[in-house]
This record gives C-alpha cells, sequence and structure tokens, in this order.
C-alpha cells in the first residue's frame, strides 16, 4: 500500500502551527523537539516560494513582542525569559537568533519611553535589564 502524499505547503502549514504551539510556554516540551519542529519547517519554507516570507521580519518581530508580553501580564517568568534568550542568543537556529537580536534592540529602542511606563512595568524593565547584564547576554557588539 502506498501511504497519502502531503504537499510541501501542507507540510509546512502543520510544522507552522507545531512551531507555534511548541514555542508557547504552556507546553513543557524538551528543546530537541522544539528545535526538530523549527528545522523541518525551515527546510519546508524553503522548498516552497513564497512560505520564506513567513518567517520574515514582521513574524520576527510578533515573537519578540509576544515575549516581552508573556513577562509583562506575568504569564512568563524574567528567568525563563532569560533561559530562552541564553538558548537564542547562541542557537544555530538563525530564526531564533533573529528573535534575540531583535528583543535586545527592542528593549535598547524602548528606553526613550521609559519616563512614560507605569511604576510596575519600570521595575519588571529595570530587572530584566540587570539579568541581561548578569548573565551577559548583552555585549558592546550587541549595543
Amino acid at each position: 500500500k502506498q501511504g497519502a502524499q502531503l504537499a510541501v505547503e501542507s507540510v509546512a502549514a502543520i510544522f507552522k502551527k507545531l512551531r507555534e504551539v511548541s514555542q508557547s510556554n504552556n507546553l513543557s516540551l524538551p528543546e530537541k523537539l522544539v528545535q526538530d519542529v523549527n528545522r523541518i519547517y525551515e527546510v519546508c519554507c524553503s522548498q516552497v516560494t513564497g512560505l520564506a516570507s513567513s518567517s520574515s521580519g514582521d513574524d520576527i518581530e510578533a515573537q519578540a513582542n509576544e515575549a516581552f508580553q508573556m513577562i509583562y501580564t506575568s504569564q512568563q517568568t524574567i528567568s525563563e525569559v532569560i533561559d530562552m534568550l541564553k538558548r537564542y542568543k547562541n542557537s544555530e537556529n538563525q530564526r531564533e537568533r533573529d528573535i534575540f537580536n531583535c528583543m535586545i534592540h527592542n528593549l535598547f529602542d524602548e528606553y526613550r519611553f521609559f519616563h512614560k511606563y507605569p511604576e510596575k512595568e519600570l521595575k519588571i524593565t529595570g530587572i530584566l535589564f540587570g539579568s541581561l547584564i548578569h548573565h551577559q547576554l548583552i555585549s558592546s557588539i550587541t549595543l
């Protein structure tokens, strides 16, 4: 018997959804599984013109913003985000490195608005900056 054949676009759509689910912090998935899902999705995207744009700058920016939102709404701790950033900084996955760079850039770019931050958010941001420095996640090259 011959198994069912799926178009690359279908496989990419499945792995895109798996990637979204695996990157949400609602599940405790093994890191290797998350990396494999991301790798397979990227391979699918590279095979089909037009799919690669789904992991473009807008997608990277959305992921970065989502991570910050999770911190500020207490859905994720600063420690959890720092652990994620540690993985992403030196990841073999270009997309994860792009998310890391976007998050660092956005955080430093946001300094212009700190005077408008409510006290709670300003405290969270201060702790986040301190944690980035403490864990040596930023360098003069990053800046």
